[in-house]
């Protein structure tokens, strides 16, 4: 349950700096969450569509707008992928003190 609650803020660490389109400070994030939990869904969805949003963002050729507006959705569909995470990991902690208290 430690590692779960560790987790949490992380995840809010993600989502604004997604917001904030600090690209590789949020893959630095991601990489602590792996740390904790290599096996995490969430975080692993989280690198390989970063990967992908950041290869985009090298391409010089591929700065249409059509790509900017992928960008866009990708980031919120991510920034969204955050929040879903953190409701999940506060309710298994709750799953877990109800298990506790039986």
């Amino acid at each position: 349950m430690k590692t779960l609650s560790i987790l949490i803020p992380i995840f809010e660490r993600i989502e604004k700096r997604l917001q904030n389109h600090e690209l590789g400070k949020a893959q630095q994030e991601i990489a602590a969450v792996l740390s904790y939990d290599s096996k995490n869904y969430f975080a692993q969805a989280l690198k390989r569509r970063l990967s992908s949003i950041m290869h985009i963002c090298r391409n010089p050729k591929q700065s249409l707008h059509a790509h900017n507006f992928h960008l866009e959705r990708t980031i919120k569909a991510l920034q969204h992928l955050c929040k879903m995470a953190r409701k999940i990991i506060i309710q298994q902690q709750t799953d877990e003190l109800n298990q506790a208290d039986e």
